[in-house]
C-alpha cells in the first residue's frame, strides 16, 4: 500500500472541504419569516420600517414582500435567535468551535445612495452583547444581490440577533431593501477513512453546503497504490459545488 499517495488523498479533501465551505451540521434558515411575506411578524422594528408589496418598480427577490423604510432617515429590523432550542447544546457552543453564516439580498432605489447593514450580535444569558459582526453597508441601482458572511460564535453565546438597519442619503424615503434573509449554524464537515481489505481505502464525507440546505454525501474507494480511484458522489451537482 502506498501510504503517501493516501496521505495525498485525505491532503487534497480537506484543504477542498476547508475551502468549500461547508458544514456537517446547517440548521437550516433559523430566521422566521425571513422573507417578510407576514409582514413584521416575528421582527422587532424601529424607525418607521415597512413593507414594499408587489412593487411594480423592483420586484421582490423571493415571494412579493420585502422591507424598507417609510419617510424616515433610519430604520431597524431585527430578530433573536435562542440557540439551544434549535439543537446546538451549551457545551459545543462554549467550545467556541460551531459559526453562524448569515445575511441576506440587498437592492436600492436607481441611483440613491440609501444604504443598508447587515448584521449579527452574540448575546449571552444576561442579555449581555459579547461580540458583533457587520457585512459591510451596501446600495445597489434596482438590483437585488446577495451579502453574505461568516463568523466564530463566541463561548457563552445564548442568543444571537440578527439586524438590518437601513439608512437615508437621498430623498424622503429609506431606500435600503432587504428580502430573505439568513441565518444557519455550522459546523465542520465529517470526513472518515478506514480500510476496506486488500489494501483498498475508502474515504467517506458527508455535510452541508453554505449556499443551500441540502445534504451531500460521498465515498472515494482507492483501491490501487495510484490512481485512478473511484469517485460516487450522491449528489453530483452539490459534489462539484463543494469541490
Amino acid at each position: 500500500m502506498n501510504i503517501a499517495f493516501y496521505q495525498s488523498i485525505i491532503l487534497t479533501l480537506s484543504l477542498s472541504l476547508s475551502l468549500s465551505g461547508t458544514g456537517s451540521a446547517n440548521t437550516g434558515n433559523l430566521l422566521l419569516n425571513s422573507g417578510f411575506e407576514d409582514g413584521l411578524y416575528h421582527w422587532v422594528a424601529t424607525g418607521n420600517a415597512a413593507l414594499k408589496i408587489n412593487s411594480p418598480e423592483l420586484r421582490a427577490y423571493e415571494g412579493s414582500v420585502y422591507i424598507y423604510g417609510s419617510a424616515t432617515p433610519t430604520f431597524t429590523v431585527s430578530q433573536d435567535v435562542e440557540l439551544e432550542p434549535q439543537g446546538v447544546s451549551i457545551a459545543e457552543i462554549d467550545k467556541g468551535t460551531l459559526r453562524v453564516h448569515f445575511g441576506g439580498w440587498q437592492a436600492g432605489y436607481y441611483t440613491q445612495k440609501d444604504n443598508g447593514t447587515i448584521s449579527i450580535h452574540f448575546i449571552d444569558s444576561n442579555n449581555i452583547e459579547i461580540k458583533s459582526s457587520s457585512l459591510p453597508s451596501f446600495y445597489s441601482n434596482m438590483t437585488w444581490v446577495k451579502q453574505s458572511g461568516v463568523s466564530t460564535i463566541p463561548p457563552q453565546t445564548r442568543f444571537i440577533r440578527f439586524q438590518f438597519l437601513g439608512i437615508r442619503r437621498e430623498g424622503s424615503g429609506d431606500d435600503g431593501y432587504l428580502d430573505a434573509a439568513f441565518l444557519r449554524i455550522i459546523r465542520e464537515p465529517s470526513l472518515s477513512v478506514k480500510g476496506i481489505g486488500l489494501g483498498a481505502l475508502e474515504l467517506s464525507y458527508s455535510g452541508f453546503l453554505y449556499e443551500s440546505d441540502d445534504l451531500i454525501t460521498w465515498r472515494i474507494i482507492a483501491d490501487q497504490p495510484v490512481s485512478p480511484y473511484r469517485f460516487f458522489p450522491t449528489q453530483a451537482k452539490q459534489f462539484f459545488q463543494a469541490k
